[in-house]
């Protein structure tokens, strides 16, 4: 496992890891995101989507519906766990969209289903900062170093002009 971590990150610092992230995501069929409610979870999923060609207008919260399904470059499975009581439940919502091997899984609050999840994955941990900032620890569990590395550019100011 490979971690770095973000401090005070604005909207557009979000923006710049979640492209960076959706750009580097081969290999990787999950990416898990955890956090209060309110802390940018949602708005990571849609600067995520962007690069898949669907649309910050597309792309809603699924805490009711459980799972939304954007239909992209690649399919994108939004899934919500906050409102699940148990891994019965957790697999008949999945488990039709888990034969997907080409799909991609953002999955919030996957912390209260750690144990279920045991494919590689890119865990984004999301913590409020203050109104405008938050503090992310992202967490790269698998081989493929290429996702943490474009990162670490990215946080050294290699990949863009100001730095997150």
């Amino acid at each position: 496992m490979n971690e770095i971590r973000f401090n005070s990150v604005t909207l557009e610092g979000l923006k710049h890891i979640a492209d960076e992230i959706a750009k580097n995501i081969n290999g990787y069929r999950f990416l898990f995101l955890n956090g209060d409610l309110g802390v940018g979870k949602t708005t990571f999923v849609k600067f995520f989507c962007e690069n898949f060609g669907i649309s910050q207008d597309e792309v809603s919260s699924p805490t009711f519906a459980v799972v939304n399904i954007y239909e992209g470059l690649q399919t994108i499975y939004h899934v919500d766990l906050y409102r699940l009581n148990d891994l019965d439940e957790l697999f008949y919502v999945l488990e039709g969209q888990l034969e997907d091997e080409e799909g991609i899984f953002l999955i919030e609050w996957a912390n209260l289903f750690s144990d279920y999840f045991t494919e590689d994955h890119v865990e984004v941990n999301i913590y409020h900062n203050d109104n405008n900032t938050r503090d992310l620890v992202i967490k790269v569990y698998g081989k493929n170093k290429k996702v943490i590395d474009e990162l670490r550019r990215l946080k050294n100011g290699e990949r863009f002009e100001n730095k997150v």
